[in-house]
Parts: structure tokens; C-alpha cells; sequence
């Protein structure tokens, strides 16, 4: 799993890096392909896809290369319902509440509008096994295709 890069630089306290999204796109972008290269699912808090939302600048070449990556990669978008009765820690982070219930629904609307299908999952124990069945069968899935022979009598 990776950390998301937008809240190690908060932590840092290297607040100014959260304006310059192309830097963040390209840590975070390096990350995924390295780790993506030696295992077969890299999990992100903050996947490629929402670099777009927060750049103040909205750069629509950013956007067309945060997009060219991201189809570069087999995805499963899942998107973690915000429990309504939960406090909001602001503990790495610079969006309140309100600020980060808006943001969700532009994220939403941004994989509307990219035709991304996600899968929508709340803070419940079975939506989050659901979740890792999916995750379970696409790695089978993708096992099958790449290693034909290993599963042929499975």
C-alpha cells in the first residue's frame, strides 16, 4: 500500500508542494510503476486519477496525462464512503469536513465524466470483505491470463 503523497508532504510540513500537482502526479506516479513492477496489487489512498481535483491551476494537460497513466494500469476504483457520524481527524490533511464532503463529489463526478466504473463501499465489515473478494478475483483472473500453464488443471 502507498502512503498518499499529498499527506506525507503535509506531514513534512512541505504544505507549498500540495500547489505544484505535477511534482505530486510525478512522486506518486514513480512510486506505483516501482512497486507496481514487483508485485501484483499496489494499493492507493490516492490513486492517479485525482491529482486533476486538486490542481488550482486545472490544467487540462495535466489532466490528459494524469488520465493517459492511469489507463495504464488495470484499476479498480473503490470508493470509501464517508461515515457521516465520524469525527474528521485533521491530522494530515488541510480539508474540513465540509471542504472534503465537496471534494468527494467532485472525485465521483470526475470518474463519471472519465467513464471510470467504481465501486461505491462503506465503513461496514462486509462491504470491506466484498471489497477484498474483488480484489482476490481480479488477481486470479489476472494469474490465469498470465500464467496459463501453472493453472491449467485448476
Amino acid at each position: 500500500m502507498h502512503d498518499e503523497q499529498a499527506r506525507q508532504c503535509i506531514q513534512q510540513g512541505q504544505i507549498g508542494a500540495l500547489d505544484v500537482q505535477p511534482y505530486l502526479f510525478g512522486l506518486q506516479l514513480y512510486k506505483l510503476r516501482t512497486t507496481a513492477k514487483n508485485t501484483d496489487v499496489v494499493i492507493m489512498d490516492s490513486p492517479l486519477m485525482l491529482n486533476p481535483i486538486y490542481d488550482k491551476a486545472k490544467s487540462s494537460a495535466l489532466r490528459a496525462l494524469v488520465l493517459e497513466e492511469h489507463r495504464r494500469f488495470r484499476n479498480l476504483n473503490l470508493f470509501c464512503s464517508r461515515p457521516t457520524n465520524a469525527p474528521h481527524a485533521m491530522v494530515g490533511r488541510v480539508h474540513d469536513l465540509q471542504e472534503s464532503i465537496v471534494l468527494d463529489e467532485r472525485i465521483k463526478a470526475l470518474l463519471q465524466a472519465e467513464g471510470e466504473s467504481f465501486r461505491e463501499i462503506g465503513e461496514a465489515e462486509d462491504h470491506i470483505r466484498s471489497a477484498a473478494d474483488e480484489v482476490e478475483r481480479l488477481i486470479t483472473e489476472h494469474r490465469r491470463a498470465t500464467w496459463p500453464d501453472f493453472f491449467k488443471d485448476a
